[in-house]
């Protein structure tokens, strides 16, 4: 069984588990997420900012040989994530932020991928943050990214959230060369999100996401969404970038 490594006092709480509690049901969209980083799911994952562990758990049913550490430092977060992961045996829980766990000479070059699922907006120097997940990795290992885009569309739940930031995809994929990386794919998705949460957010300046919105959004436009993906393709914008990169040495 999985021992969990206890954490740092010194992480600050995270100010949106309320909105991150509402997430965690949406398998659909977990389901969506995962599907942008096959077929590199198998061998040693590591999820930084691992939050309730939704992502962390979906590869593990759908990988079942993937080894994954699930990093998350915020003390208000981890218990539950313990607590969630805890009937995944090949999920290893650290209370650790990714610069932190870097300390450690057994995890420098030790992953085949390392996904940041919206969390790279969450952090101040996300230059730094890409170097860092470069150094974790493993030669030719894979950096998936999974982030807000349209900066258009950034509100009063996105300050609330911690977001510092939504991407360009011009500017994201700068940066993610700047870090030592080839990029393979960068592209938008949930097109259909886009006015919902322009309406919701920025309109009419809601403040928190909802479980019931949160429900809806899987239920009816996550499905559609992947639907009209995989008929078409990525589309030519939406509320999210994803980016698939490899480490060049």
């Amino acid at each position: 069984m999985t021992t969990a490594t206890s954490g740092e006092s010194s992480y600050p709480e995270f100010g949106a588990l309320a909105e991150l509690t509402a997430l965690a049901g949406a398998r659909n969209f977990a389901d969506w997420i995962v599907d942008q980083f096959e077929p590199h799911l198998d061998g040693d994952v590591l999820d930084v900012g691992a939050g309730l562990g939704t992502i962390s758990m979906r590869i593990a049913e759908r990988h079942p040989s993937a080894r994954l550490t699930a990093l998350e430092p915020a003390p208000n977060v981890y218990p539950q994530l313990v607590q969630n992961t805890a009937r995944h045996p090949t999920i290893a829980p650290h209370q650790r932020a990714s610069a932190d766990w870097r300390r450690t000479d057994a995890n420098v070059a030790a992953y085949d991928t390392a996904l940041y699922v919206n969390v790279l907006e969450h952090i101040a120097d996300d230059a730094a943050e890409l170097e860092i997940a470069r150094t974790l990795l493993r030669p030719g290992g894979v950096l998936g990214l999974c982030v807000p885009a349209m900066p258009s569309l950034y509100g009063e739940i996105d300050r609330i959230s911690g977001h510092h930031r939504r991407y360009r995809r011009d500017e994201l994929a700068d940066l993610v060369r700047a870090a030592g990386f080839q990029i393979e794919r960068i592209h938008h998705l949930d097109l259909l999100g886009v006015v919902p949460y322009w309406i919701t957010y920025r309109l009419l300046g809601v403040r928190r996401l909802s479980g019931s919105s949160a429900t809806l959004y899987d239920r009816v436009l996550v499905r559609l969404g992947r639907r009209l993906e995989r008929t078409f393709g990525p589309p030519p914008v939406g509320k999210n970038l994803v980016v698939v990169a490899r480490r060049t040495d």
